[in-house]
């Protein structure tokens, strides 16, 4: 259920505002940055970045090896090894799985995320 709750014309010395405060989406996963790491004909793979790790080189490093593996819905147009920044109004939502194989043959199974609104309306 969508909730929202404004509280209007408050008036603070000089002048009038509204404020509005929306409730977070659960569906939200942490994260607002993921590293593709390859794109594919319907999505791409790629690592939910963790907040920054200053251990390592550079940012990417830090994606790949403490990120979370993940399936990107093929809803933006990727390139491989881009770094895609999420607007603050959106977030990452699992949908669900993904399954591929691997170059060794092994079958992998990873969390299929889509983009979506962060706050309900």
């Amino acid at each position: 259920m969508k909730k929202v709750v404004c509280i209007l014309s408050i008036f603070i010395g000089l002048g009038m505002f509204n404020v509005c405060f929306a409730e977070k989406n659960p569906a939200c996963t942490s994260g607002s940055k993921i590293l593709i790491l390859q794109v594919l004909d319907e999505g791409a793979l790629g690592f939910i970045c963790p907040r920054v790790n200053w251990s390592y080189s550079n940012y990417e490093t830090a994606c790949k090896l403490d990120g979370r593996l993940v399936y990107l819905t093929p809803n933006n147009n990727y390139v491989d090894e881009q770094i895609v920044k999420i607007k603050r109004s959106e977030c990452f939502a699992e949908i669900g799985t993904y399954r591929y194989m691997n170059k060794k043959d092994d079958i992998k199974t990873v969390r299929a995320i889509e983009i979506i609104n962060k706050l309900y309306k």
